[in-house]
């Protein structure tokens, strides 16, 4: 409830001359948020991962970045039904070697979700061939954004063993 009878201001009032002090100031609308869920595979090949810097033009430009497969929402998806994805994603069978537990990470606009799966391939499947393999001991030669940079901080652990 305005104190307009208590406001210095009362007689430079625009909305109390004319009778609007209830609609006034006008309330900014609310950002929208939105929901991203992560699955980033961490593709073993020897001594070897896999990443890709990310294009112009996106929040992460420059940034490298594991292999993803990103779906909407906030809701931990359930991983016993990763067979599909990693169909998509592969082509191929993979070994699955550990699913780390969720991070978070949130964004003016956006909420982040996401978990990070290590799987072994023999060699780079055909689907990934646009990948870069780079030694793990020479990750922290590239820039990674903080969602990616804080499962790695933590050493890249924090999951089940399959």
């Amino acid at each position: 409830q305005p104190l307009c009878s208590q406001c210095p201001q009362q007689k430079d009032c625009r909305a109390l001359a004319l009778g609007e002090v209830a609609a006034l100031p006008v309330k900014e609308k609310s950002i929208k948020k939105t929901h991203r869920w992560f699955f980033y595979f961490i593709v073993e090949t020897g001594d070897s991962v896999l990443i890709h810097k990310r294009l112009a033009g996106d929040i992460w430009e420059n940034l490298y970045e594991f292999v993803l497969h990103e779906m909407p929402g906030d809701e931990v998806p359930d991983t016993s039904r990763l067979a599909p994805i990693l169909k998509k994603v592969f082509g191929e069978p993979v070994k699955i070697k550990t699913i780390s537990t969720v991070f978070r990470q949130q964004l003016t606009h956006q909420q982040l979700a996401g978990q990070f799966i290590t799987v072994s391939c023999d060699q780079i499947p055909a689907t990934l061939r646009q990948y870069l393999p780079v030694k793990k001991s020479s990750l922290g030669d590239y820039p990674f954004p903080r969602f990616i940079s804080n499962w790695l901080q933590q050493g890249g652990q924090g999951g089940q063993l399959f």
